[in-house]
């Protein structure tokens, strides 16, 4: 399937995805706005029944024009003409809230206009138990004297209670919430797997080039050697032997870099534990190095300014990392390698720094580099060859010894290894 292919399977199905999300979220709203709309529609009209049979039972068969007002929220407010006995109207509320379904715990509280005061008020509760620590204070009312009587009706637990008529919603909302994450996650994986299907591709293409090349100049040299006039000429013996021998020792070379890839396996030895003087190991290094960079016109600094340079470990394995940092310095660069190391102690650890002034790696790609067979594509350098699993090594080898690695790069303008070993105590 091609990446163009893959990419409007994704942009497609997120789409959906996101619809998905819109919808439930406006239809969650939806239902919990007609939930309250139907339960305040219920309570006024109980609560309007209830002024309605205070009057009948009083005699006054005045028509009060809206005798109900919701203040705010869960608070209701009822006008009457006379005062009122609470236990009438406790008992009135009760029957009427039973026979409209309200199942709600409430507070109700009296107001006479003749004493400009509340003169009762009371908790009803529909539950045997109930948590008072949270409930919620009663708003403040402002009467006036002036209209006469009221009572008011407060439902404390409302906002709890809706939530729990809403247990479909929430539920279905959550599982909406796991098919995005699954969904997120499944694809995760998908492009993870593909990404590394094609990076192994593409490393056992690169391998089977690299191997190609030698073997063909082995064969092409045994089958000179081959010839019966070949044991005449000495010199011509000579030099086709030391084209195989060359080739062989390529061969190996591209072996044991294969074999880099699992370094904390030891590449087959036991992985030793001992003493490594990191400035000698860069000596060495620098020395390795030295004859390659100066034919290319290139130099080498070094700058050892730790004052405690022991470690414990491989010193084969800390080799071959440092190795293929300059390494790699040497061979992504734009005319001549300019390559700097310097040490220093940074709490107890010591820094190698490996600085180059090569193409450097563009911010893209800096968290993939140092991924097995991963190679950072080099645009127009095509002379640059490898197996993509020198950093990979460099990162095990440095996490083996209990230490970390870090880099900064530009495109264009270089890069910085900086490898963080434990000091010996």
């Amino acid at each position: 399937m091609s990446r163009r292919t893959i990419r409007i399977l994704i942009i497609f199905a997120s789409a959906l995805l996101i619809a998905l999300v819109v919808t439930q979220i406006f239809w969650v709203k939806r239902a919990v706005v007609l939930e309250q709309t139907h339960f305040n529609n219920t309570v006024s009209s109980a609560l309007t029944k209830v002024v309605h049979t205070i009057q009948k039972h009083s005699g006054d068969s005045t028509m009060l024009p809206e005798p109900v007002a919701q203040i705010e929220g869960n608070f209701f407010r009822a006008r009457t003409q006379d005062t009122l006995h609470p236990y009438y109207l406790k008992s009135l509320l009760k029957s009427e809230f039973a026979n409209s379904d309200i199942r709600e715990d409430f507070r109700f509280n009296i107001y006479d206009c003749f004493n400009d005061s509340i003169v009762y008020h009371e908790t009803i509760e529909f539950k045997d138990e109930q948590d008072h620590d949270n409930e919620t204070k009663m708003p403040d009312v402002t009467w006036d004297e002036d209209d006469g009587h009221y009572f008011s009706v407060y439902f404390y637990n409302r906002n709890q209670s809706l939530w729990v008529k809403m247990n479909f919603w929430i539920y279905s909302s959550i599982l909406v919430l796991f098919v995005i994450l699954f969904f997120a996650f499944t694809l995760y994986i998908i492009l993870k797997q593909k990404r590394m299907s094609e990076v192994k591709t593409d490393f056992i293409n690169n391998m089977t080039h690299e191997f190609k090349t030698p073997l063909s100049t082995i064969d092409l040299s045994a089958g000179v050697l081959l010839k019966p006039d070949i044991t005449e000429n000495k010199v011509r013996l000579k030099k086709y032997a030391e084209i195989i021998q060359t080739e062989n020792k390529r061969l190996q070379n591209h072996v044991d870099k294969i074999l880099q890839i699992a370094p904390e396996s030891g590449n087959g030895r036991t992985t030793e534990n001992k003493e490594v003087d990191i400035h000698k190991l860069i000596k060495n290094t620098a020395e390795t190095f030295e004859l390659n960079i100066k034919a290319a016109n290139g130099s080498l600094t070094v700058e050892l300014k730790a004052e405690q340079s022991m470690v414990r470990g491989d010193y084969e394995l800390l080799s071959g990392a440092i190795n293929n940092i300059v390494e790699n310095a040497v061979k992504y660069c734009k005319d001549a390698p300019n390559i700097k190391i310097t040490t220093s102690n940074s709490n107890k650890f010591i820094k190698i720094d490996i600085e180059d002034e090569g193409i450097g790696i563009p911010q893209r790609e800096l968290t993939k580099v140092f991924d097995k067979f991963y190679r950072v594509p080099t645009g127009n350098i095509h002379n640059v060859k490898g197996f993509g699993i020198g950093l990979s090594y460099v990162k095990a080898v440095v996490h083996q010894h209990k230490g970390r690695v870090k880099l900064q790069s530009r495109e264009g303008k270089g890069s910085d290894f900086s490898v963080f070993l434990p000091i010996e105590a």
